[in-house]
């Protein structure tokens, strides 16, 4: 009897820990499958350019949709951020920050882009790469849709408009200038 409870023992426990790892791989599965997305329209830029993106969520229904955007803050400042056609009509909405929300009065199928957003790169912007992301929490009644679910960074290249100083003489072969991006240009004498 004894060898035979323990042999039950060890066969529940293999029981129960194949359908806790079924059901949390189901569950990854599900989740992974309502991943919002984002775009932007160029990734290379200089101090004072303008990026555009936009917000895209899979076909779900909602009650309410919360939007955040990402980015260095010293680098890039938000100039536009407004609902995007698949948002439809809600009931309220408040893009004026960057993090964006709508709410509807009843389930509300959303679809395609939900928000379009544009940054500007600010006077003095650092030179080099930064990212820029956004997440997504959507909800029906007490039902989490999409929790904070990131659409993944993209990065964007910050460029110096070279502004050298004047050439100097390096000794007998070559003289250089500099940016004050650090860059050096250099050159044989004629």
């Amino acid at each position: 009897y004894f060898f035979g409870g323990l042999f039950m023992k060890k066969a529940l426990m293999l029981i129960i820990a194949v359908a806790v790892l079924i059901t949390s791989s189901l569950s990854v599965v599900s989740f992974a499958v309502a991943r919002p997305t984002f775009t932007l329209d160029k990734t290379e830029l200089y101090e004072g350019e303008v990026i555009s993106g936009t917000v895209s969520v899979p076909s779900m229904s909602i009650k309410s949709i919360a939007i955040s955007l990402v980015f260095d803050t010293n680098v890039f400042e938000l100039t536009t951020y407004e609902p995007a056609e698949g948002l439809g009509s809600p009931f309220m909405s408040d893009f004026t920050i960057v993090n964006a929300v709508a709410a509807y009065t009843s389930a509300t199928t959303v679809s395609g882009e939900v928000a379009k957003f544009t940054l500007t790169v600010k006077e003095g912007a650092a030179i080099g790469s930064t990212e820029i992301n956004c997440s997504v929490v959507a909800k029906l009644d007490r039902t989490v849709v999409m929790d904070n679910v990131a659409a993944g960074a993209q990065s964007v290249e910050i460029l110096c408009d070279h502004s050298f100083s004047d050439w100097a003489s390096d000794g007998d072969l070559t003289h250089s200038r500099r940016c004050n991006c650090g860059e050096i240009e250099t050159k044989d004498h004629a």
